[in-house]
C-alpha cells in the first residue's frame, strides 16, 4: 500500500477510533458490573455456590423466606448481601429481600435492635431471627432454627409486684417483651395464686424482682417446674435470697455483695452514681458472641453460684479490676451473671440463667449500651433446645494449607535463605561474565 498524506490520516483516524471503542467498551463493562452480578462457578467443589447442607435445607423449606438487610446502598456490604441472596435464590427463587438504609431510616434499626451495619433479619412466617453478618453459615443456621421452631411460650409470674413483660412503667420489662413478641414469642403472665399451675407448653419462665414473699405453694410450683426440666431466667435482686430460698438452695446461688460500683461512671457517662456499672470484659459464651460493646448494669449484685454436680456452669457477666464492692475487698473478677445447663433424658438440654440485676432490662435502661441485644440473645439461647447444629458452609479442603514440620522447614529455609543465596549467586555470575 502506497503511503501518502490521505492514507496516514486514515490510519491515525482508525487508531483513534479503535482506542475510543475500547475505552467505551471498558466503561460500559464497568458500569454494568456495578449494577448486575453474573458469575460462573468452575471450581471442582462449587466453592462459590451454596454448600450441600444449605441446598438440602432449602429443599425442605416451606413458606416464603424474607431477608431484611441493614446496609448502605451501593456499599461493599450491599454487594455482599446481593451475591449471597443470589446464591439462595438459585434454590429458593421466591426469597424476598428488603434493603434498609441505616442512615436514612435509623428508627428501623432501633425497632429491630440492630447495632451496626451489615446485620440481617431472617423471617419465615411469623418467626424471625437476628443474623449478625451476611454469611451462608449465619443465614442457613437461622433458617434451620426457624423451620424447627415450635411456638415458644414465655411466661412470667406477675403477682407480688414483679416486673411486667407487658408493662410500661420504668421498672417493667415492656420493651423487652415487645422485642420478644416481634421475634414470635407468645407472652403469658401467670398468677399462681388464682391458677396454681405452670402450663406444660411453657418454654421459659421468668422471675424478676418479687416485692413480697412468695407463698409456699407458689415456690413448690416453681421447684416442680425446674425439676421437670423447665428453662428459667432469674433476674435476681438481693432480697430474693429471703423470698425464694428453696430456689436459691437448689441452684446453689448466693449474693456476696451489693451493689457493684464502677468508679469510671462519672467520667464515661457523666452521671455521679458509681452504682451504674459498665461491663465490657465479656467471657467466652454463645450468648455474648455478638455483643461487641459494653453492657450497663445498674446496682448489680455480685453472685456465688455452686450448683449440684449435674449442672454445668459458665460465667456470663463478670466484674473487672476497676469494679468494686462497698466495705469489702473483693477478688476480681467476681461473678455478675451465670448460666447453668444439664442434659435431660429426652436428649434435650435444660438451661437456666441467673443475673444479679433486673434493672438492666427494664424500660428505663434497656436502650443503653448492649442491654437490649443481650436480653434478646439470652432469651434465644435459653429457649434453644440445645441440639447439635449442622456445620453449614464448612471451608473447602483446598482453602486451607496443612504442612508438616519438614515441609514448613524446607519452605522457610528456601524463602528466607536459599532463594536469596541463589539470587546472589546468579548476580555474581552475571557480574563475573561481564568482567570477562
Amino acid at each position: 500500500m502506497r503511503m501518502n498524506t490521505r492514507t496516514r490520516w486514515l490510519l491515525r483516524f482508525n487508531a483513534v477510533l479503535f482506542t475510543a471503542g475500547v475505552l467505551v467498551a471498558l466503561a460500559a463493562l464497568g458500569w454494568l458490573s456495578q449494577r448486575f452480578v453474573l458469575s460462573w462457578d468452575w471450581t471442582g467443589q462449587q466453592q462459590t455456590a451454596l454448600s450441600d447442607e444449605s441446598v438440602q435445607l432449602l429443599e425442605r423449606l416451606e413458606g416464603t423466606p424474607r431477608i431484611t438487610a441493614f446496609v448502605t446502598p451501593d456499599g461493599e456490604l450491599a454487594t455482599q448481601v446481593e451475591r449471597l441472596v443470589l446464591r439462595y435464590r438459585a434454590h429458593a427463587p421466591d426469597l424476598e429481600l428488603e434493603r434498609v438504609d441505616p442512615h436514612r431510616e435509623p428508627e428501623r434499626l432501633r425497632e429491630a435492635g440492630i447495632s451496626h451495619e451489615g446485620e440481617l433479619l431472617v423471617q419465615l412466617g411469623d418467626q424471625r431471627e437476628h443474623v449478625p453478618a451476611p454469611t451462608e453459615a449465619y443465614v442457613s443456621r437461622a433458617l434451620d432454627r426457624l423451620m424447627q421452631a415450635s411456638p415458644r411460650s414465655l411466661a412470667w409470674v406477675n403477682d407480688h409486684g414483679q416486673r411486667d413483660l407487658q408493662g410500661q412503667a420504668n421498672h417493667d420489662l415492656g420493651q423487652l417483651g415487645a422485642g420478644l413478641e416481634d421475634q414470635g414469642y407468645d407472652l403469658q403472665g401467670l398468677s399462681l395464686v388464682r391458677h396454681p399451675v405452670i402450663p406444660g407448653d411453657t418454654t421459659l419462665l421468668v422471675l424478676s424482682g418479687p416485692q413480697v414473699d412468695l407463698l409456699d405453694g407458689e415456690q413448690q410450683l416453681i421447684q416442680r417446674y425446674l425439676e421437670g426440666g423447665g428453662n428459667l431466667l432469674w433476674l435476681l435482686e438481693p432480697e430474693d435470697m429471703a423470698r425464694l430460698p428453696e430456689l436459691a438452695e437448689t441452684l446453689g446461688v448466693s449474693v456476696t455483695g451489693h451493689p457493684v460500683q464502677d468508679p469510671r461512671t462519672e467520667a464515661l457517662l457523666g452521671v455521679d452514681d458509681p452504682g451504674l456499672s459498665l461491663v465490657d470484659d465479656h467471657p467466652d459464651h454463645p450468648v455474648m458472641a455478638d455483643i461487641q460493646g459494653p453492657v450497663l448494669l445498674p446496682w448489680a449484685a455480685a453472685l456465688e453460684v455452686e450448683p449440684p454436680a449435674d449442672w454445668e456452669i459458665r460465667p456470663l457477666l463478670q466484674g473487672a479490676d476497676h469494679h468494686e464492692l462497698p466495705d469489702r475487698d473483693a477478688t476480681t473478677p467476681f461473678l455478675l451473671g451465670a448460666t447453668l445447663e444439664r442434659p435431660l433424658d429426652d436428649d434435650r438440654r435444660q438451661r437456666v440463667a441467673v443475673i444479679g440485676d433486673g434493672d438492666f432490662l427494664s424500660n428505663q435502661f434497656i436502650g443503653n449500651a448492649g442491654n437490649r441485644k443481650l436480653g434478646l440473645a439470652l432469651v434465644d439461647w435459653l429457649t434453644d433446645p440445645g441440639d447439635a447444629e449442622i456445620d453449614y458452609a464448612a471451608p473447602s479442603p483446598d482453602q486451607r494449607l496443612d504442612m508438616g514440620p519438614v515441609a514448613v522447614g524446607v519452605v522457610g529455609f528456601g524463602f528466607l535463605l536459599g532463594l536469596p543465596l541463589l539470587l546472589a549467586l546468579l548476580g555474581g555470575l552475571a557480574w563475573w561474565r561481564g568482567r570477562r
